[in-house]
């Protein structure tokens, strides 16, 4: 059992490093539009980075493969490659961790890399509440290194969902400049179906917090609806497709039906 276990934390490493690998490659995404002919390499690298969301046991790992397919969707044939290989399960899930309970300092820790300017910056916003924001490939390494020292597991996931919601924006093309990529209709309308019209608009707020804490509560508005009824439902539809392997997002209705 020791030398299994040994075994796993020594992939779990190797996972991570591989992933912070990647981010340092995909900019200019450019370079990754030229090798996107070699289809079965790019395939298995999405796979790879996508399966790493799930390691729920090691943060950075996680931390680091949601931000490489944060840059990957930059490029509009890696953006369709991973929807086709089922990066959708795998993010949803996450925005599903978010802590509504934190407290505001470890709140203003967490960091919203693509919600700032292109050059990497620190601003005081966080007592606003607006935690460190810092674009570019800057900003992404120094939230890997803060990946190894968060105080509780908690404010690890936390970061994760705020990461999959930016993730799942870049991915349909929602945020603005200067952090705008190519628009996807079929992420819009599957998350659209998934989180609600309403709550899909807001992943691309800047700071998408009072979204999670919506997902992560119950609200009912003359905009909003949400419960734990709906969560649950999320989550049971996020399990399903990842049972069935490749999950395109014009699948998800076909999906929702037999969960029905």
């Amino acid at each position: 059992w020791v030398k299994q276990a040994a075994v796993n934390l020594q992939s779990k490493r190797a996972v991570a490093t591989s992933a912070k690998t990647t981010l340092t490659l995909i900019n200019p995404a450019s370079l990754f539009t030229l090798l996107y002919h070699s289809h079965c390499c790019h395939s298995a690298l999405c796979s790879t980075h996508i399966r790493c969301c799930g390691l729920s046991r090691s943060p950075a790992a996680v931390d680091a493969a949601v931000l490489a397919i944060c840059h990957m969707a930059t490029s509009a044939p890696l953006q369709q490659l991973l929807l086709e290989v089922g990066v959708l399960p795998y993010l949803i899930p996450l925005l599903l961790e978010y802590d509504v309970t934190l407290s505001p300092e470890a709140s203003a820790r967490l960091q919203l890399p693509f919600s700032g300017p292109a050059v990497a910056s620190h601003g005081a916003g966080a007592a606003a509440g607006q935690g460190q924001q810092a674009g570019g490939l800057g900003g992404g390494f120094k939230l890997l290194d803060s990946a190894l020292v968060r105080p509780n597991m908690q404010e690890a996931r936390s970061q994760h969902a705020l990461l999959a919601a930016q993730a799942l924006a870049r991915l349909a093309g929602m945020l603005r400049e200067p952090h705008r990529t190519p628009a996807s209709p079929a992420a819009a309308s599957a998350l659209s179906a998934l989180l609600t019209q309403s709550l899909a608009a807001r992943l691309a707020d800047p700071d998408t917090r009072p979204l999670l804490v919506c997902l992560n509560s119950s609200m009912e508005t003359a905009q909003v609806i949400w419960n734990s009824s709906m969560r649950e439902e999320l989550s049971k539809v996020g399990h399903f497709a990842r049972s069935c392997g490749r999950f395109k997002p014009f699948q998800l209705h076909s999906a929702l039906q037999r969960m029905v």
